[in-house]
């Protein structure tokens, strides 16, 4: 669909001789053309490698270091969840943050430790809203109150707060 736009955009360039026009609309179609291509290769890689503790996320952080935030830092700064928890959507409150594709998807489905480095993530979580993770009957998953929850709770059980957002995206993901 791109190069069929900027087949089209150029031909009506060419017809009205607006030769500068031209330049300026190549280069910038190279551009989108550009960053949609990278894009989609190195999604893929931001996120598993900020998880393998590769690479850091867009402001320099390695997962590690969000990880060991204590809760003040982890409840005023707003834009590390969206690299603890991608979602495939874009997100409106940070630009800069990957998306899920399906070959992500299919990375943390099959290693174990990148699993086991997302429950980490988690289970940070978890410990910020006071609450904690516990095996269950049958093996199964059970959220709990831990003893910090009734410290914990002030800071988030209110009207319109936006941790509900945050709760929101590690319960899609």
């Amino acid at each position: 669909a791109l190069y069929f736009t900027f087949w089209y955009r150029m031909q009506g360039l060419i017809e009205n001789g607006a030769r500068s026009q031209l330049k300026a609309t190549a280069y910038h179609l190279f551009d989108v053309l550009y960053s949609r291509l990278m894009s989609n290769s190195t999604t893929q890689n931001k996120i598993l490698a900020f998880y393998l503790g590769q690479q850091p996320d867009s402001q320099g952080r390695a997962i590690e270091d969000i990880w060991s935030w204590d809760y003040q830092k982890l409840e005023s700064v707003h834009n590390y969840i969206q690299w603890l928890f991608p979602l495939r959507e874009k997100s409106r409150f940070n630009s800069s943050a990957p998306t899920l594709n399906d070959e992500v998807i299919q990375a943390f489905r099959t290693s174990e430790e990148l699993r086991n480095r997302l429950l980490y993530s988690f289970t940070v979580m978890l410990a910020f809203y006071g609450l904690e993770c516990r095996e269950g009957e049958n093996a199964e998953i059970v959220i709990a109150k831990s003893e910090e929850y009734l410290s914990r709770k002030r800071e988030w059980i209110e009207q319109f707060n936006h941790n509900y957002l945050r709760l929101t995206r590690i319960l899609t993901l």
